[in-house]
């Protein structure tokens, strides 16, 4: 296979539409959409044969830090506490 060492005028303008449309993607600040994310989650475990798994959701990232910490809080000293 040989080597690039130019693209054409078409690939460049390519790559600059490219690179913006995912610089748009990036900074897009729409609300999620959680019911399409989570049928891709639950679609994936399927395919690997695995149970679905227990998707939750937060209205922020502060909110799932605070989870995080209140699960591990609860499960400290359980016999689950060494399986996490």
């Amino acid at each position: 296979m040989a080597k690039i060492n130019k693209l054409t005028a078409a690939q460049e303008r390519r790559m600059e539409e490219f690179r913006e449309e995912w610089r748009q993607i990036g900074l897009c600040c729409d609300p999620a959409d959680f019911e399409a994310g989570d049928e891709v989650i639950r679609g994936f475990y399927k395919r690997l044969g695995k149970p679905e798994p227990l998707i939750l959701h937060f209205s922020s990232p502060a909110m799932c830090e605070l989870a995080v910490n209140f699960v591990f809080s609860m499960l400290k000293d359980s016999q689950l506490d060494s399986q996490l």
